[in-house]
């Protein structure tokens, strides 16, 4: 897969606070025979779908088992579909944590900005690569992320906003559109009205 995003993150805190959130990240299937920490799914979990058994899968005795968040649902409160992939807790020291793992696309902003906003007595700082190579850096302190904003392409839309719009509906169409709206009505509030001068 040629889309990957490498990623480091590192929180910085009091060795309690940094023992209470490991102790928060449950370890889950790899897809590969092995288990893997799930950072995303267990600090900033997405609404799961709901489970409804047949009568006859009830009679047999099945129970359900809470299905995978939608896609949409993934983008939408983690910046990228799937979560965090391969993490490991690469090291630890009495002040930090660093996790390593990989996401699709780009780093998952919108994922660290739920977890950073349960946590703002940590720091947060994220060290990414994209897929083309381009260099990612974000610091989030007391819950905010105060470096590494996306910056805007245009009034009130950033370049990471329309992807995830765009991810989430599907419709090019209808996003383009919504962007063609916003730029128009911008437009007419930045009218500046002309006078011209008549010769006497």
């Amino acid at each position: 897969m040629t889309d990957l995003c490498w990623n480091e993150l590192k929180v910085i805190g009091r060795a309690t606070d940094l023992d209470a959130l490991l102790g928060k990240i449950r370890r889950g299937p790899d897809g590969f025979g092995d288990t893997q920490l799930l950072l995303l799914e267990s600090l900033a979990p997405c609404q799961a779908l709901s489970v409804v058994l047949t009568e006859a899968e009830e009679a047999a005795g099945m129970v359900p088992q809470p299905a995978h968040p939608s896609i949409e649902a993934q983008i939408g409160r983690w910046g990228v579909k799937w979560g965090d992939m391969g993490t490991e807790l690469q090291r630890r020291t009495s002040r930090s944590l660093t996790f390593g793992f990989t996401t699709l696309w780009g780093p998952p902003l919108a994922g660290i900005d739920v977890i950073a906003r349960d946590y703002p007595h940590m720091r947060f700082r994220l060290s990414a690569r994209g897929p083309d190579g381009e260099r990612i850096r974000a610091t989030w302190e007391a819950g905010e992320r105060v470096e590494g904003q996306t910056p805007e392409i245009m009034l009130g839309v950033t370049a990471e906003r329309l992807v995830l719009d765009l991810l989430a509906s599907g419709d090019l169409l209808a996003v383009l559109e919504d962007l063609r709206g916003r730029q128009a009505a911008h437009a007419l509030s930045t009218a500046q009205p002309t006078v011209q001068r008549l010769a006497v």
